[in-house]
């Protein structure tokens, strides 16, 4: 051999053997393989170097030097590497950098000495690196076929986040695994190339091939009501992440334990970098990825939910960013697991590194937070508003899309000039779903289409498995369809001028056309999202004999329920009946705050009370009460007399009169309940009892019922219960004014939609009528027109 040695030849085919398997195995493992736009140098020893660097792994042809092979040998040195050096009897020790000739006074080459020459390899030399060669051929064989034959395991079994400590965090079930960039070794060293900056990928085939999918809004009424569940989920599994994005960063070094998930980390060309000084040790590493909105324009942050590692570094990211809102999808622990360090205070003042994070204020509602709170640095301060969510569960979807919808119209509410931190736990499930549905509402707002195939696309070029599962994504389309819905009933409360300003048209006609077809749209989607509802064993044989009007007939027109929103009432001695024809909704700030329910039945007055006393109920409206004396079906529940108590049971009732007007009448009850067989105290309980003695016209009744109900203010763990006839009628409609009004007093969109779609995804049979929808809005009228101070609830003169 001419130029290097048979050991090196032996060497050099071993390293480039090992770079063919190595690029086998990533191929086969799925790793990004990027082909950099660093050239290898000519001089690099066959040619070959690391991609993005250009280091010649291999070493150097003679005559140049490691690393890059770019610079000739230092005078005196020559050879591969320019690791040898000149004879000293060369003139000045001088000689060629390519073969060590010497060179001349005259620049003329003379040959080396003989003591300076390379010894030749002896045969038993070569028989030495043939065995080696041979051992090392056979061992990277057998490593291959070990690493294919678990690859095909790995791939039968389902795909699951891999938590970076076993045990501490669970999978979420937010993203499939994926091979780590791989660590290079060459005779420099052992090295992972991490300086990659400002490398865009470009599309898949699969993705740039992708159908036309834009949609208006009316093909989106068809769409989400028609078309068929396994065709989207079919659709979802059509979209891969980047092919081409690198995680180098993430997955380097110490930036491992940054991250929540070892399959779960920030794009190269989409991370936020965070400031680091020349004399400090801080990595810039955190597990944020910028995100695109509508177009080109970066509009988000995607985060995971910090560690306790890294949450002085979440908060280094809000400052740095200037960020003034941060949106949160998850609880700090679910399922007994982890999911978020916390990054705030609830009081006083707590530091994370160089500052210092303090509560301003914070408001609860049902399904959703939302917080103040200050961040200083040195005598700098800043405000961030956090909403959280806490509503959406870490392996699946919301029971329904009208909470989610109504939060995301509470950010959206807010302006602000700096990009929103959005985060759940690992930062692409849940957050990647919201921002998509963010994406579409403004793409359905500006330009009348939406296109959910390519949204998401484009979000997993950004972020790795954004909108993680077929589950999230047949949801993304029923949330958008209520968001976009929703739009177009948007009625304020004005409070300075007592008027409610809306987004309907100003003439009758055309208010009745909007409502007409408001309720039309509305009425699709519920039923829609009630047919992928799984429904209680309500009509099971125990329980139908108290929802017959009698023996042999059918059951009353009652609502099907979830069962998760009935009442569970506990016995009483040797009651074993735990069932209430009843259903649990939200109020503003509070789960299970409201009761609707039907009159109680003659056999069933005594489950009433039971109702009554153990879900402290303080406020009971009612209505067609007199009828019990024309309809047998209804039990007769409370004194007829103020004069005499009513007796049931264990219970015992009385009855004081209060007021009433030509609507309504109120009584102030006390219960005494004597649990003499169970051997526990007896127990006093009082509420108000505000009965309809006028049902119609129905929008002023309701009005009317309401403003004195409201003039009560119920302690935070007390109940309000609505009743009517079948549980539905009028119940149901005061309910909705009752939370409509709730809103208003808050400043809060009225969005007659979500209030109502809400209650409809738990009784279908809400508000069944285009009468009763408009009387909705009717009803709300009425009460602003004849209420003077609607933020304190404050009673006016009765009718």
């Amino acid at each position: 051999m001419s130029e290097f040695s048979k050991h090196d030849f032996v060497l050099s085919f071993c390293v480039q053997f090992c770079w063919i398997i190595f690029l086998i195995l990533g191929w086969q493992l799925g790793a990004n393989l990027t082909i950099c736009s660093v050239q290898c140098s000519s001089q690099c020893f066959l040619g070959t170097c690391i991609p993005g660097s250009g280091h010649c792994y291999e070493g150097c042809r003679p005559g140049y030097q490691p690393p890059l092979c770019k610079t000739v040998c230092s005078p005196n040195y020559y050879g591969r590497n320019c690791s040898q050096r000149c004879s000293t009897k060369c003139h000045l020790s001088r000689c060629d950098f390519s073969t060590g000739f010497c060179i001349s006074r005259n620049n003329i080459t003379d040959l080396r000495s003989i003591e300076d020459s390379a010894p030749e390899e002896s045969s038993s030399d070569d028989a030495a690196a043939i065995t080696v060669t041979l051992l090392i051929l056979l061992l990277l064989t057998g490593s291959v076929s070990l690493v294919l034959y678990r690859k095909k395991c790995q791939s039968r079994q389902q795909e699951e986040l891999l938590p970076v400590t076993p045990g501490t965090e669970d999978t979420e079930n937010e993203a499939s695994y994926y091979e780590m960039q791989p660590t290079y070794t060459s005779n420099l060293g052992e090295f992972t190339i991490i300086n990659i900056t400002d490398i865009r990928p470009s599309r898949t085939k699969a993705h740039s091939d992708a159908v036309n999918t834009p949609m208006t809004m009316q093909q989106l009424e068809s769409y989400v009501t028609s078309y068929n569940r396994d065709n989207l989920i079919s659709q979802f599994k059509s979209i891969q992440n980047s092919a081409t994005a690198t995680t180098y960063v993430g997955q380097s070094g110490p930036n491992k334990s940054r991250n929540r998930y070892t399959n779960i980390c920030a794009y190269d060309h989409s991370r936020v970098p965070l400031q680091v000084t020349a004399d400090t040790t801080q990595s810039d590493y955190i597990n944020a990825s910028y995100i695109k909105g509508c177009g080109d324009k970066i509009e988000y942050i995607s985060a995971q939910g910090p560690l306790a590692t890294t949450v002085n570094d979440f908060i280094r990211m809000l400052w740095e960013q200037k960020v003034e809102v941060v949106v949160m999808l998850t609880k700090l622990v679910e399922h007994a697991r982890f999911r978020c360090e916390k990054y705030w205070s609830d009081s006083g003042e707590t530091m994370f590194g160089a500052f210092q994070v303090s509560l301003v204020s914070a408001q609860s509602y049902t399904d959703y937070t939302i917080r103040t709170f200050k961040l200083q640095k040195n005598i700098e301060r800043r405000h961030v508003v956090q909403f959280q969510f806490t509503s959406w569960p870490d392996k699946g979807i919301p029971d329904s899309p009208w909470a989610l919808v109504d939060f995301q119209r509470r950010v959206s509410a807010l302006k602000t000039t700096s990009l929103p931190v959005v985060h759940c736990s690992a930062g692409v499930g849940r957050t990647g779903t919201y921002i998509a549905l963010q994406n579409i509402v403004n793409q359905a707002m500006t330009t009348g289409h939406m296109d959910f195939f390519n949204t998401v696309v484009r979000l997993r070029e950004d972020r790795t498995h954004m909108v993680q599962t077929a589950e999230q994504y047949v949801f993304l389309h029923q949330a958008a369809y209520v968001a976009i819905l929703s739009q177009t009933g948007s009625s304020i409360f004005n409070a300075n001028n007592g008027n409610m300003s809306s987004a309907m048209p100003v003439s009758s006609a055309e208010q009745n056309l909007f409502i007409e077809q408001e309720y039309k749209i509305l009425g699709q989607i519920c039923e829609l999202l009630m047919s992928q509802t799984q429904e209680d064993d309500k009509n099971s044989e125990e329980n139908k004999r108290d929802s017959k009007v009698e023996k042999g007939l059918k059951d009353k027109p009652m609502y099907s329920r979830i069962l998760k929103y009935a009442p569970y009432i506990r016995s009483d001695s040797t009651d074993t009946n735990n069932y209430v024809d009843a259903t649990l909704l939200s109020g503003l700030r509070r789960q299970d705050q409201h009761i609707l329910s039907e009159l109680p039945k003659p056999t069933a007055v005594k489950d009433f009370w039971r109702l009554v006393v153990q879900y402290k109920v303080a406020l009971v409206i009612a209505f067609e009460v007199d009828d019990v004396v024309t309809d047998s079906t209804i039990g007769c529940y409370q004194p007829l007399n103020t004069d005499y108590p009513f007796y049931c049971a264990n219970y015992k009732i009385r009855s004081e009169f209060v007021c009433y007007s030509k609507f309504w009448d109120e009584h102030k009850m006390e219960v005494h309940v004597n649990y003499t067989k169970t051997g526990k105290p007896p127990l006093l309980h009082t509420l108000s009892h505000v009965k309809a003695r006028k049902v119609w016209p129905l929008p002023e009744s309701i009005a009317a019922l309401l403003r004195q109900a409201r003039s009560h203010r119920l302690q935070e763990n007390e109940r309000i219960l609505y009743m009517c006839r079948n549980g539905s009628n009028y119940s149901n409609l005061t309910y909705c004014v009752n939370m409509l009004l709730d809103r208003l007093e808050e400043g809060v969109a009225l969005a007659m939609p979500l209030v109502v779609g809400a209650v409809k995804s738990i009784i279908p049979g809400a508000v069944r009528s285009l009468e009763d929808y408009k009387s909705l809005y009717q009803a709300i009228q009425i009460y602003l027109e004849t209420t003077t101070n609607i933020v304190t609830g404050q009673n006016v003169a009765g009718e």
